[in-house]
């Protein structure tokens, strides 16, 4: 039976429809022409990245190219009450409200059980469907499994150097190398973007205030809740080691020792979810044989130089090892 109501659900799915399409998309991500790339056939396009990235505007900016669209934030604290039975009426109030969409908006539509047997009837009736969401099981091998078909993942990251000129109306022009002026005004540029990263809300209005709400939302929503992680001061003493030790080796074994935790095991876990959800990226030391690679010490890597500026976190002071932490996060964007 239905626990939600159908005027309750009608007026979430009007109210999110006025949100959305007052978001700004005046800087256009450089992945956009690639994903509309994959709008000619029935794969359903998942865009995966940590939480304020620009997933919700990267929709926006699809939506004005493509129309006929429909749109739902799972994540809505209102649809708490949402079963699987629930999607019929969904769909029907969807057609309603946006007169026959074609092109189906989900975000953090996973969080709903049995979603999958919905999007797949869906696609069966020939429309196309784009999933966002903040955790990296989107990707997996078992969520596509689930899925029972043909997708496209897309990670989507907080803005890059060129998307932060783009940002600051910065223009990069032919033979700007050989323009003083203008190479004082890009490495200007780049020592701004090394500290202040590229969370697109962040950057205009610089309310650090903004990005530590953005910090505890990943902490307490991606990485404790979804996890059921009851030692909550491990996991935030776990984050402060990595992020004063960015771009540098370190070993499970190592930080079991600074956490005083029985094993490593826990240590290997934690870092698993804080990648799950975007906050970290680990490297493995390369290496032929499998068994020294996995044993080896591993690199750390963190999304976003915005988190540096929230008071109590500690954060690298060494220029240089950021520096290889931008590289890494801009080389994972192109791979």
């Amino acid at each position: 039976m239905s626990m939600i109501n159908v005027q309750d659900l009608r007026r979430i799915v009007l109210k999110q429809k006025e949100e959305i399409q007052k978001l700004d998309g005046t800087i256009k991500r450089d992945i956009l022409s690639e994903i509309l790339k994959w709008f000619k056939d029935n794969r359903v396009i998942i865009l995966t990245g940590i939480r304020r990235c620009g997933k919700s505007t990267i929709l926006r900016q699809i939506m004005k190219e493509k129309g006929n669209y429909c749109y739902v934030n799972f994540e809505d604290e209102r649809f708490l009450d949402f079963k699987a039975q629930d999607f019929e009426l969904l769909n029907e109030i969807l057609i309603e409200l946006y007169d026959n969409p074609k092109i189906y908006f989900f975000d953090e539509i996973q969080n709903i059980e049995k979603f999958e047997t919905f999007v797949r009837r869906l696609q069966d009736e020939g429309k196309k469907i784009v999933i966002t969401g903040s955790n990296a099981s989107l990707l997996s091998k078992e969520f596509g499994t689930r899925l029972t078909g043909r997708y496209k993942p897309f990670e989507i990251f907080p803005f890059s150097f060129s998307e932060y000129l783009k940002f600051k109306s910065i223009e990069i022009e032919k033979d700007w190398g050989y323009k003083t002026q203008k190479r004082v005004e890009i490495k200007k540029a780049f020592n701004e973007f090394l500290e202040l990263g590229g969370f697109p809300e962040y950057l205009k209005t610089n309310d650090k205030e903004y990005i530590k709400d953005v910090f505890e939302n990943i902490l307490y929503k991606d990485v404790i809740a979804r996890y059921s992680i009851k030692k909550q001061k491990v996991v935030k003493e776990l984050i402060s080691i990595l992020a004063t030790n960015i771009s540098s080796t370190f070993t499970y074994n190592s930080i079991k020792t600074a956490l005083h935790l029985g094993n490593s095991i826990t240590v290997k876990e934690y870092i698993s979810y804080l990648s799950n959800s975007y906050f970290f990226f680990e490297l493995p030391k390369f290496d032929f044989s499998l068994r020294k690679s996995l044993t080896a010490p591993k690199k750390i890597y963190l999304i976003d130089a915005a988190f540096s500026q929230i008071t109590g976190f500690n954060f690298s002071p060494n220029t240089g090892r950021n520096l290889e932490n931008v590289v890494f996060i801009e080389l994972k964007r192109r791979k």
